[in-house]
């Protein structure tokens, strides 16, 4: 199965990716913040904020500050997981998690976020190619 695509959204899910890519000027953050600032409702769940903040201040200092910051901006709204998203989670990682060892698949904060967007029904922003084989609307960019 390849996933629908959609250009635009009132609301959408954002990827650790995303935020990463924008905040650390990566290739093609430009395009990325055209879609971050035309789109009116953004939401992120709690595993990947988490993520974001890992990988982030991975790169620059201070990067959970900024992370926040950027979140703050943009109004993002933070999904938290409750119950039925844990069984959401774990599904998805049955069907499209990395197998042991190998590369591809949806690690678990990308089974965090395929849940996050199943529950609120919405489309996801994300760089990772490994969301074009589940069941989420990708925005594209």
């Amino acid at each position: 199965m390849t996933a629908a695509r959609v250009a635009t959204s009132r609301a959408a899910v954002l990827d650790a990716s995303v935020m990463v890519a924008v905040l650390g000027k990566q290739r093609g953050h430009h395009r990325l913040t055209s879609v971050l600032v035309h789109t009116p409702t953004w939401w992120v769940c709690a595993a990947n904020l988490a993520e974001a903040h890992w990988e982030l201040s991975r790169i620059v200092e201070d990067g959970p500050s900024i992370v926040d910051g950027f979140c703050t901006a943009l109004g993002v709204r933070v999904h938290p997981v409750e119950g039925a998203d844990v069984r959401a989670v774990v599904d998805s990682y049955a069907r499209w998690g990395q197998a042991p060892g190998q590369d591809g698949g949806l690690s678990w904060p990308d089974c965090f976020t395929v849940a996050t967007c199943l529950a609120l029904h919405l489309p996801l922003l994300t760089l990772s190619p490994a969301f074009s084989s589940t069941d989420v609307t990708l925005l594209t960019w």
